[in-house]
């Protein structure tokens, strides 16, 4: 859960100073970083064990309204965030290493979906 805390506050403390609605972008950030994941790695595995997909426009949305009411749930109701992102403020000089992994994870979910996209070009011969 730490991760998941870490990764909300990295997009939220770069989108404050940039932005007036953090929040905004705090809270859909993560979740549609979570669902590329999810949906490469269930593509990928579809390729491997060789299975249909079972995601559809509706239920990719539902996945999508399921992760971001996690993420309310866990993280910003009863505005925990404040507590939780304020930990992180006064540890700021000695999270730099964290901060990284944390945009690497960002970085390497975007070219895990550009990966997966690719292959799946390649598997349909370009007609996608």
């Amino acid at each position: 859960m730490k991760a998941f805390y870490f990764l909300n506050y990295v997009v939220y403390a770069w989108y404050e100073k940039r932005d007036n609605l953090p929040m905004m972008f705090a809270i859909s950030v993560p979740v549609v970083l979570m669902g590329f994941n999810i949906l490469s790695i269930t593509y990928l595995l579809s390729i491997i064990f060789n299975f249909s997909l079972p995601f559809t426009k509706v239920n990719v949305m539902i996945m999508l309204i399921a992760l971001t009411m996690f993420s309310y749930v866990v993280l910003y109701r009863k505005k925990r965030y404040i507590e939780i992102f304020g930990e992180y403020k006064k540890k700021q000089a000695h999270l730099r290493r964290h901060r990284r992994y944390a945009r690497l994870y960002i970085i390497a979910s975007i070219l895990f979906l550009l990966v997966t996209l690719v292959i799946a070009d390649i598997r349909f011969d370009g007609h996608l």
